[in-house]
């Protein structure tokens, strides 16, 4: 839209006046309840099958329509497998020669099937034309969007009240100037960086990211989360190939915390660690470790403690970052396995490989190349400096007409928006750490060595999901959250800057972190264990229409569908420590899905094998595990 446009929609009256106070929030429309929707037809049931879901306006038979849309899809699928084959350098006019051939074959295919013969086992939902004209027009002044926390429930918010609050946001805060130039400008400046490092313009990533907000139904009140969204970014090559570089430089973070910890006396192999989780299972080996070396030796339950950093993603100061994230990057460059090496050579689909300097290319065009592993860039620590400036400097969204340059922290929804705040993070930790290792090798401060000691040992439990940070019997962690915080002495002094909002979100017996809630093991007075956290089973998420899971009769295929029983199971058994709780949630899990139309048997059949398969799974015989869950899946349809 137009920033005219956008004007006329905030001065315009919009008609909330009409709608039901219930699926208002603060006066105006937002809500994920379909019977907000015109009772016509199927519309309403439709909306309720999720974003997944393709309805169709005809009979389910083939015909000319229907097989010009198959051989479409077809197409595109099999041009895109060529151009990516291509990308790897295979042989290109092999790889002409198949596409041809292969997309000939399917059209003889696609065109000698019968007329009128019956393409689905199932009756989707249909929809008339007037049906489709009655809901153009009730949406005509909506917006609808993806819900925080369920990205499959479709969101109908009042298009004027959700204009008013993007522009709110971008106009309130100091993270976005209005930039004088051009997208054709941006565009090519970005183009220019990549022919300087031996790539061709990439035509078909040509976009600045679109400024857009979705909906935090779990807040009170109602919040939005910021973001920046878009598939075909002009930046989208340099912040990938800084992804994977990010990537296969973090294997090597550990080892820097493991050497200031060693000098400390921390030398067991468990503890050499950063304080970043990839996801929720790297947490639960820590529990372990306090179940297995401290919970015996605690006549009480640990303390437990979660942080949360506030809009970390633009709170952070753009030149604070670069410096840390540099400063990070030189000291993996500085350990004794690199010490020979000049640079690395990061793949799209293979290992990173580290070079020596007479491997280095000798010019700038010659570091990126193609090979069997797909594109690959060669980057030394100036490079790494220069691809960073640029892409700090290149943070662009667009709302309306206007193209506003982020000035501070880094934008949600690119590919590395995640490590660059990790990276940020990281180093502030692991100065921390360094910190306390240089002050307790000092004789200066023999001292404070055993209050030294003691909060290192305590910060080792400590752990990080991006802006999510947890620790177990740590009560030195609010004292030092802070780097201008100080402990017994002025020269211990804490962790983050003040310009990162750290608040405490959780504390006590038991906290809910992520994914998981984290309490004392029944029977036990120190012993923890997991079970499962849902916020989407808890007010005010619960009270909400929400779609968890796909129905039946969506758009994919039968093994993605059910394939949420494997993956489902393979996640809960890797976080949630209580078996009970595992049971129950895999039996709440198949519930569900057959109140979206799938087949029990089927599924249960599926958990059977998953059981049979992982037979030490919770220390009990496979059995056992699936006749609970069988139990667990009777009680609930029983009372539901």
């Amino acid at each position: 839209m137009s920033d005219t446009e956008l004007a006329n929609i905030r001065t315009q009256p919009c008609g909330c006046h009409l709608i039901d106070d219930k699926f208002k929030e603060e006066g105006h429309l937002r809500t994920s309840d379909p019977r907000v929707l015109p009772n016509r037809g199927s519309l309403r049931q439709l909306c309720a099958m999720g974003a997944k879901f393709r309805p169709s306006k005809d009979p389910a038979v083939l015909d000319v329509d229907s097989k010009a849309d198959i051989i479409s899809s077809l197409t595109s699928s099999v041009k895109d497998f060529a151009r990516k084959s291509a990308d790897r350098a295979l042989n290109t006019e092999c790889i002409n020669e198949w596409q041809a051939l292969v997309i000939q074959r399917m059209h003889d295919t696609v065109n000698n099937i019968p007329d009128g013969l019956c393409c689905s086992t199932t009756t989707p939902l249909s929809y008339t034309q007037s049906d489709e004209i009655e809901m153009r027009t009730f949406l005509r002044d909506k917006v609808c969007t993806s819900m925080d926390k369920a990205a499959d429930t479709i969101m109908f918010n009042c298009q004027r009240a959700y204009v008013d609050r993007m522009q709110t946001d971008l106009d309130a805060n100091a993270v976005f100037e209005i930039s004088p130039r051009t997208q054709t400008d941006i565009v090519h400046e970005s183009n220019a960086f990549g022919t300087r490092y031996g790539f061709a313009p990439d035509m078909r990533n040509q976009d600045i990211p679109y400024y857009k907000g979705i909906d935090k139904m779990h807040k009170n009140p109602v919040g939005t989360r910021f973001i920046s969204s878009s598939a075909t970014s002009h930046m989208k090559r340099v912040s990938l190939l800084l992804n994977i570089l990010f990537n296969a430089l973090s294997l090597d973070i550990d080892q820097l915390f493991g050497e200031e910890l060693q000098s400390m006396g921390i030398s067991a192999t468990w503890t050499a660690r950063s304080w970043v989780l990839r996801n929720t299972a790297e947490l639960i080996p820590l529990i372990h470790i306090w179940n297995v070396q401290y919970a015996q030796h605690s006549p009480t339950p640990p303390p437990l403690d979660s942080c949360d950093f506030a809009r970390l993603y633009t709170n952070i100061e753009t030149a604070d970052m670069h410096a840390q994230i540099m400063e990070l990057i030189v000291s993996i460059f500085a350990l004794p396995q690199h010490s020979n090496h000049a640079g690395i050579k990061v793949w799209q689909t293979k290992p990173a490989v580290w070079l020596r300097q007479n491997q280095m290319p000798a010019t700038d065009q010659a570091r990126s190349g193609t090979g069997h592993g797909g594109r690959y860039m060669i980057f030394d620590i100036h490079t790494i400096d220069v691809w960073l400036s640029f892409l700090l400097a290149n943070m662009y969204v667009r709302f309306g007409d206007q193209i506003r340059c982020q000035i501070q922290g880094t934008p949600m929804g690119t590919n590395i928006a995640s490590h660059l705040a990790n990276y940020y993070l990281t180093m502030y930790e692991l100065s921390f750490v360094m910190r306390l290792a240089a002050l307790y090798v000092d004789v200066a401060f023999a001292f404070l060595r055993t209050i030294l000691y003691q909060i290192a040992c305590a910060f080792l439990l400590t752990a990080r999901y991006i802006d999510d940070l947890a620790s177990v019997s740590n009560p030195y962690l609010h004292h030092l959250l802070h780097v201008d915080q100080h402990f017994q002495h002025t020269r211990i002094t804490g962790i983050y800057p003040r310009t990162l909002l750290v608040t405490s979100v959780d504390s006590g017996d038991s906290i809910n972190y992520m994914d998981i809630s984290i309490q004392r093991e029944a029977g036990s007075v120190s012993r923890l264990t997991t079970v499962l956290y849902d916020k989407r089973d808890h007010v005010p998420l619960s009270r909400l229409f929400i779609i968890k899971y796909p129905h039946a009769s969506s758009n994919i295929s039968s093994a993605a569908k059910y394939g949420i029983i494997t993956s489902q199971y393979h996640r809960l058994r890797r976080i949630i420590m209580d078996r009970n709780d595992f049971t129950f949630r895999m039996a709440g899990i198949i519930n569900y899905m057959h109140t979206k139309g799938h087949d029990v048997t089927h599924m249960m059949s599926r958990l059977k094998k998953l059981c049979r398969r992982f037979t030490e799974l919770y220390g009990t015989n496979p059995h056992d595990i699936y006749q609970q869950a069988a139990t667990a899946l009777d009680a609930i349809t029983a009372t539901s």
